[in-house]
């Protein structure tokens, strides 16, 4: 398997080291133990029956190996060969001697160095058991059990060298449920795997590396080291290898929180995160190499929930996981503490695995420069080790200060056991409590200090929180249905579970293994819903007593009646409920009414003081059906003004052409408006208030106007309403009553002289040649009147002298 590896300017060295992903013993996951039974009974295996997979192409490989040589990307060690190998279509079962029934399945694919099997879907029942081994029968890996289902259902099993593995579940007569095994890849390791096949020592790191455990450098870091991990990391079809650290949160609640690189995790999916695995306790005992592999304490999976972006080109490079299952007490793992201050201090140390090797320490005397790795500016801290280097493997692990917290993890850098003074780089922690955006999934300090306390350093903490039990708590989308209708449970269980067992009373399916559920109801009753889930430690039961209500609406029919449903202002409405079917409850809704609900069977004086028209529903229920009753615009709730009906105009005398504009003063409450025009165009209408009313025609014409409500109406109609005069005789009457308007045509200033007209003229209105008014002067006594028209440009205009009962016009001309 390759690592994720740094060096100087790149995050990644194509460094082509194996992870060495299993020890030859059955406990390297978190797994029962035992022996397989057909080991323990020496049966044979139908050769028959075995899965033959191709071999990967290896001319693709060289291929791809030439082309990520140019940009710096690590070729692989594995590759994906994509199955469906299920317990349903692939396999056999046979009885052993003891009567159980077991399910066996061999794989094979030529020429492979090792094979790894990743699990699509993965459900281990109560007292059901998983194992693995190769060919030789000298390896084996399990029992896994239902202490190794995930949340999401999938999972994956360490190497198995050769190129034959055996799968075999044994069953449980006690069994609830079958088994839901399906294989989607079986990983083909062709390079790098000596270690697995006897031909290399696990050390791979460079030789100026310091144990853990080795004195005195190791002495005063004996409580951080048990909380740094290698990660086996799965993105795509490549395996590489990182380092990082269990953290400490604020409310010391044990929560697996994992502090990483964000670049170990670029291109990592969900479901790769899911087959992460974590080796803790991977260290020697003292300075020396071991002569064997040391053992490890492993667990498979883990989730994401925050990173500084952009796989650490920006910002501070972090990347916080959450593992999916808390470690066991006897890994005697620590939480490592922190310090968010943007101060350094000098002297600290750096707890890692490189080259996937078994932990190493390297310690710095120096105070870490600010510095920066890609585009944001002092986003690390950069410094010199006094005793070690890193190496690829080594990316994400923790940057701790003199007080033994974590203050960043790793980027990357130059330093090698050849280039002693080179500088390596850690993302500040600093950076990444807030700096990298504003949203809770770029910045640890949501996670790290939910509460927001403000703390500024956090002690680092050993596993004391004890068993940590799931609490069992969840949810429906509904209580209340129809029958045949569905509810969908989602769990909210704290306590990281892996397993739950639903009952559902009443529902279809009646019983469940699944995290999230929908069922269906299909029978009227009220039912318990009932949730049990587990995690390594122990488990919890929630009962919720009659919490579906399934109801028949067959049988039930909502009604309802009132003494009146048109009413006035401050009057109140009796309603009588004509419900069928016995109802139990009653649920009125009165919309608009000063009291809106009400529960008995007939709600009197229910009294509406705002009008309109209102709507009432009436749910009924007899706990086993309910019915609803709902009608619109149901009461109709009036004015107590009177209705009245009045109008008026801008004008009642005007030209032939002219338009006019009404104005409703009606009175009451008024639901609609019926409007006739004489004469006019359009001749009805049913606006509030009409305009641009035109007449075309000479003559005196009536208008009307009727106006409604639910109860009443009312007509104002005048019959000599409107008077429309031709403009033609206009220049006649003008002389008749020696009116002058001149000059005409004039350049600027036209004079209207009424010294010695008979006629009282009280307005003068000037218009343009479409009939637009321009302007309007009131005439207060008759004399010579002066209008300024020099802002206007040269054209044709009308002006129109109103008297009381007459309007006379003269057309202007402007000239320039």
């Amino acid at each position: 398997m390759l690592l994720i590896t740094k060096y100087l300017n790149m995050k990644i060295l194509a460094l082509f080291t194996v992870l060495v992903f299993l020890a030859f013993y059955a406990n390297a996951q978190i797994s029962k133990g035992g022996l397989a039974p057909s080991l323990y009974y020496n049966l044979a295996y139908d050769n028959a029956k075995i899965v033959k997979l191709s071999s990967i192409d290896m001319n693709k490989i060289e291929i791809e190996d030439a082309e990520n040589l140019k940009d710096g990307t690590p070729l692989k060690y594995a590759e994906s060969i994509f199955v469906n190998l299920t317990i349903d279509n692939s396999g056999y079962w046979q009885q052993l001697p003891d009567g159980r029934e077991i399910w066996r399945l061999k794989i094979q694919s030529d020429g492979a160095l090792a094979l790894g099997v990743y699990y699509d879907k993965f459900i281990i029942p109560e007292g059901g058991e998983l194992y693995l081994y190769d060919e030789t029968k000298q390896q084996q890996l399990g029992a896994y059990t239902i202490d190794n289902n995930k949340p999401h259902g999938r999972f994956a099993n360490e190497l198995i060298k050769g190129e034959t593995i055996t799968i075999e579940y044994v069953e449980s007569p006690s069994s609830p449920y079958k088994p839901i095994i399906s294989i989607s890849e079986i990983a083909y390791a062709f390079r790098n795997v000596n270690f697995l096949l006897g031909n290399k020592e696990f050390g791979d790191s460079e030789s100026c590396q310091n144990n853990i455990n080795c004195t005195p450098i190791g002495d005063d870091w004996q409580d951080e080291k048990r909380g740094v991990a290698r990660i086996s990391i799965k993105i795509g079809d490549g395996y590489y290898l990182c380092t990082g650290s269990l953290i400490n949160n604020v409310k010391e609640d044990c929560y697996p929180y994992f502090l990483t690189a964000d670049h170990c995790a670029e291109g990592a999916t969900d479901e790769d995160l899911e087959s992460w695995v974590f080796y803790f306790n991977y260290e020697a005992v003292d300075c020396t190499n071991p002569a064997t592999e040391p053992s490890s304490n492993t667990m498979t999976g883990a989730f994401h929930v925050a990173n500084g972006g952009n796989g650490g080109d920006s910002g501070s490079d972090f990347y916080l996981l959450a593992l999916e299952t808390y470690p066991t007490e006897a890994w005697n793992v620590y939480y490592n503490g922190w310090n968010r201050s943007t101060t350094a201090s000098a002297g600290g140390a750096g707890i890692h695995h490189p080259s996937g090797d078994i932990k190493k320490i390297s310690t710095y005397t120096q105070t870490p420069i600010s510095s920066s790795w890609g585009s944001a500016s002092g986003s690390h801290w950069t410094f010199r080790w006094a005793d070690g280097v890193t190496e690829g493997g080594s990316s994400g692990s923790p940057m701790f200060n003199s007080s033994g917290l974590i203050v960043g993890d790793l980027t990357g850098g130059s330093s090698t056991c050849t280039n002693l003074l080179g500088y390596d780089y850690y993302g500040k922690f600093s950076y990444s409590w807030a700096s990298n955006g504003t949203t809770a999934d770029k910045r640890l300090k949501d996670w790290l200090d939910p509460d927001n306390s403000g703390v500024m350093s956090l002690n680092g903490m050993n596993q004391t929180c004890g068993t940590i039990l799931p609490v069992v708590a969840f949810s429906e989308s509904d209580t209340l249905i129809n029958k045949g209708q569905t509810v969908s449970f989602t769990d909210e269980t704290t306590g990281l579970p892996n397993w739950w067992k639903w009952t559902f009373q009443g529902g279809t399916p009646s019983l469940s293994f699944d995290k999230n559920r929908t069922v269906t109801y299909n029978t009227p009753g009220i039912y318990d819903v009932t949730l049990w889930a587990k995690n390594g430690f122990g488990g919890d039961t929630l009962v919720k007593s009659d919490r579906i209500i399934v109801l028949d609406t067959a049988p039930l029919n909502a009604d309802f009646t009132v003494n009146m449903d048109t009413i006035f202002v401050g009057d109140s409405v009796n309603f009588t409920s004509l419900s069928t079917g016995t109802p139990f409850f009653y649920d009125w809704t009165f919309d608009g009414a000063v009291t809106n609900t009400s529960t008995i069977k007939n709600p009197l004086n229910i009294k509406y003081n705002i009008p309109g028209f209102y709507a009432v529903r009436l749910i009924v229920n007899n706990t086993v059906s309910f019915d609803t009753a709902y009608v619109e615009s149901y009461i109709y709730v009036q004015d107590t003004v009177e209705l009245n009906a009045d109008f008026t105009s801008n004008f009642t005398t005007i030209f032939v052409g002219d338009s006019l504009d009404y104005t409703n003063l009606s009175t009451g409450t008024i639901i609609s408006n019926n409007w006739t025009f004489e004469g006019a165009t359009p001749s009805i209408s049913s606006d509030d208030n009409p305009s641009s009313v035109k007449y075309n025609t000479i003559g005196i014409f009536s208008t009307k106007l009727i106006v409604f409500n639910n109860l009443n109406y009312d007509t104002a109609l005048v019959q000599t309403y409107v008077t429309v005069k031709d403009t033609s005789n206009s220049v006649e009457e003008l002389n008749l009553h020696n009116i002058n308007i001149y000059p005409n045509p004039t350049k600027n200033n036209l004079f209207v002289d009424l010294s010695k007209s008979d006629l009282k003229v009280e307005n003068i209105r000037f218009y343009n040649e479409l009939g637009q008014l321009l302007f309007e002067e009131i005439v207060r006594e008759n004399k010579l009147i002066e209008l300024k028209l020099d802002q206007y440009s040269q054209g044709i205009y009308f002006i129109n002298l109103i008297t009381n009962d007459k309007i006379l016009t003269e057309r202007i001309s402007i000239r320039r």
